[in-house]
This record gives C-alpha cells, sequence and structure tokens, in this order.
C-alpha cells in the first residue's frame, strides 16, 4: 500500500495532519491542515461517522449488506436507499447460524469543508486512531466527548456523549447509562467492555479521581495518542462527492483514448456488421417460428406454476397459515399485545395488532425475526401509528427469503 499523511480532528475545533505517529501539521479546518499535500487519508468525526454493532441471523455473506443497511434505515440513519448511503461492515464474529457486524456510517452528503477531490481515502476516526485490543476508548474531538468500544482490536460501537465536554460524574454516568442500555442487546454479549482508556491530556488529578469513582469500570488515563500504524482508507465509505471527482477526471483521460479509437474501430465495426446482418436476419426469422411454436405450451407450463404455489401451503407444512399462526401466537408476550388481524397471500404473511406502547410491538418483530420454524421469512414493520389512549397499532409483512 502506498504511503499517506492522515488527518483526525483535534480535541477543539481544528484538525492535525499526522505522518506516522508524528503530527505535522495545524490547521482551523481540513483543507488548511493539508494545504498542499496529497495522498490524504481523513478520518471523519464520529459525530459525522458513527458505528453500531449488530447480530443477524444468517452466515450468508450476500445478505449481510442489506440487512445491514436495513438496521440503518431502522435508526433512521438511512439517505433514501443504500446506494445513497455510505457505509460499510466488518464481520466481528459467525457461529450458530448468527453473524456479529460492526456498522460504520458516513453522513451524506458531508460538509463542503470535508471533501478532498484528491484525498487517498476516508474512514471513521475511530479507526484511524490508535487504539485498544478490548475495552473503552474515550477521548475529545471537535470539542465533543466520544466513546468507543473495541473487542479484540476492532471497533464495534462509536458515538457522541451528548453531556459537558469534560471529565466529570456526569461523563462517568452517561457512560455508565450507556453500557447498562447495551448490555440488554444481544450482539454485545462477551463483548461488553470491562476497562476504559482515557486518552485526553490535561486532566487534573481530581478530575481523573471523580471520574474514576463514578465510572463503572477500570478506567486509566494516558496521553492522547497519534494515528493507528495498520489505519487504511474504506473506499465504500468514500463520500460521493469524491467519487464524482474522480469519475471526471478519468472520464477526460479515457474519452481522448476512446475518441480515437472509436474512429478507427468505427470502419472495422462497420463493414464487420453489415456482412453480419443478412446472416443475423436468417437467423431471427428461425428463432420466431421457433418460438411461436413452443409459446403455448410455455404459457400452460406458466400458469401451472402460478397455481401450484397458490396451493402449495395446503401441502407444506411450513407454510401451512394454521401452523404459521400457531407459531405467532408462541411469540406473542404474556400481556401488552394483541393480534387483531392475521392473513395469508400465497407465501406472505400480514399480521395486525396493538400493543401497549412502540417497544412492545419493535420487540414482537425481532422475537418473530429468531422464532424457529420463521427461518425463510425476512419481517418488516412501517412505524406505528399512536392511538388516543397511548397504545400503538402496528402491522408486520413477512415475506420468504428463498424459494424451495
Amino acid at each position: 500500500m502506498a504511503k499517506f499523511l492522515t488527518a483526525i480532528p483535534d480535541p477543539d475545533s481544528g484538525w492535525t495532519l499526522f505522518s506516522g505517529k508524528r503530527a505535522v501539521r495545524d490547521g482551523r479546518d481540513l483543507h488548511e491542515a493539508v494545504g498542499n499535500k496529497g495522498a490524504i487519508l481523513v478520518g471523519v468525526p464520529v459525530a459525522k461517522s458513527p458505528t453500531f454493532f449488530i447480530s443477524v441471523p444468517t452466515t450468508d455473506s450476500s445478505l449481510l449488506r442489506p440487512m445491514a443497511y436495513a438496521q440503518i434505515e431502522k435508526r433512521g440513519l438511512g439517505a433514501g436507499s443504500a446506494d445513497k448511503t455510505i457505509f460499510d461492515f466488518d464481520v466481528i464474529e459467525q457461529q450458530n447460524g448468527h453473524t456479529k457486524i460492526a456498522v460504520h456510517l458516513i453522513d451524506t452528503p458531508l460538509p463542503d469543508d470535508y471533501i478532498l477531490p484528491a484525498a487517498a481515502g476516508y474512514a471513521p476516526s475511530a479507526l484511524v486512531r490508535e487504539r485498544i485490543d478490548n475495552g473503552g476508548v474515550l477521548w475529545k474531538e471537535n470539542r465533543q466527548l466520544v466513546f468507543a468500544i473495541f473487542t479484540g482490536g476492532r471497533l464495534i460501537h462509536s458515538q457522541v456523549l451528548t453531556g459537558n465536554p469534560e471529565i466529570s460524574v456526569s461523563t462517568a454516568q452517561e457512560i455508565n447509562l450507556l453500557l447498562l442500555s447495551l448490555q440488554g442487546d444481544p450482539a454485545f454479549e462477551e463483548s461488553l467492555p470491562e476497562k476504559l482508556a482515557v486518552v485526553i491530556d490535561g486532566v487534573d488529578e481530581s478530575d481523573k479521581t471523580v471520574f474514576s469513582t463514578a465510572v463503572n469500570l477500570e478506567a486509566k488515563f494516558t496521553d492522547a495518542p497519534g494515528v493507528h500504524r495498520k489505519a487504511h482508507p474504506r473506499p465504500k465509505l468514500t463520500p460521493h462527492a469524491v467519487l464524482d471527482y474522480r469519475r471526471r477526471k478519468k472520464t477526460v483521460r479515457i474519452v481522448a483514448l476512446c475518441s480515437v479509437v472509436a474512429l478507427a474501430a468505427y470502419f472495422v465495426v462497420g463493414v464487420f456488421m453489415w456482412k453480419k446482418s443478412e446472416a443475423h436476419k436468417r437467423k431471427i426469422a428461425a428463432l420466431s417460428q421457433q418460438i411461436a411454436l413452443i409459446e403455448p405450451d410455455v404459457e400452460e407450463i406458466q400458469r401451472i406454476e402460478a397455481r401450484w404455489n397458490q396451493m402449495e401451503p395446503a401441502f407444506d407444512l411450513k407454510w401451512f397459515p394454521v401452523v404459521q399462526l400457531s407459531r405467532i401466537t408462541e411469540a406473542l408476550p404474556g400481556s401488552g399485545v394483541v393480534i387483531r388481524e392475521f392473513k395469508t397471500r400465497e407465501r406472505n404473511i400480514y399480521i395486525e395488532g396493538q400493543a401497549r406502547d412502540v417497544q412492545l410491538a419493535f420487540r414482537l418483530e425481532e422475537d418473530l425475526s429468531n422464532l424457529p420454524g420463521f427461518e425463510h421469512y425476512e419481517w418488516s414493520m412501517p412505524k406505528p401509528n399512536m392511538n388516543s389512549d397511548n397504545t400503538a397499532s402496528f402491522k408486520i409483512e413477512g415475506k420468504p427469503i428463498e424459494i424451495q
């Protein structure tokens, strides 16, 4: 890999340019810090590049990216479609038919100040900075405190803390609440940190003592480090503005070459196509005749197939509506959720109901995804509607992932 400089946000509002572990330049904004230097790896602030950790019920690599995007949409972080959303993911663990993945996002669009057309690439700053093997890390960037979790040296979670950007009891309490909320997430089983590295310069000893006493982790204060020696650009996290610039630049070079080649090839291809045209006309006529002969048989086969797809649930236990309703009933909590309507159309399942609150509705959708017997289904639920009595009306749709 070619060598490149690395730019990361500093604790205040500027940027620092690193060569290896050595800071070589500072600036009030990214362009000032970079100057006329090229091949820059940009570490995007965590405020605009969060990471979250999920567990999905599959080990099929072709399904991981769509499932990652589904979770992005569920959290309201999407940009309208997977193509418009800038994200990437790392597979952390696969076992028992499940995959744990860390999803990395870049805001769309990034501010113009963050765009370097000739940049070597982009990555979240949490992936660019020096890291620890296992545990939490707390640092300061752009006048905000940032908390991240690593497991096996790999980033699985990062977010900006909302409290005062100084080390204090309130900071410790916010971290404690965050860890408490993550305990109920299946993805964080055996991945919650026990230690916390605080990489912030200039903290008073009294503040260190107060913070270390209040936080529910073994805290260790260290000087702010440089960049990770193995940090590298993530092509899938490149902003669209940078990709457009590269595309235009490449197009200019290609167009000049192609114009010359096209002129030479045009005459040769034209003669060749003219010679082949007569042969193709004869083949087309023969194929049209064959199609006319077999078309009635094809239509009959399609009608039979469509009819069988409608009748198959009556013969295959896993698609049988009564069996499916029984499984769904098993997934209901003891109270708080009522199924108002259950219906099927071919292999699709439609459920309408009412829940005591929105969380119970989302929990039912999640339970259905993990319910034995529904391994072949993918569940989706639009945002539930709130009723006048503060209950939530919901609609859940299950679609088969594959047809067997």
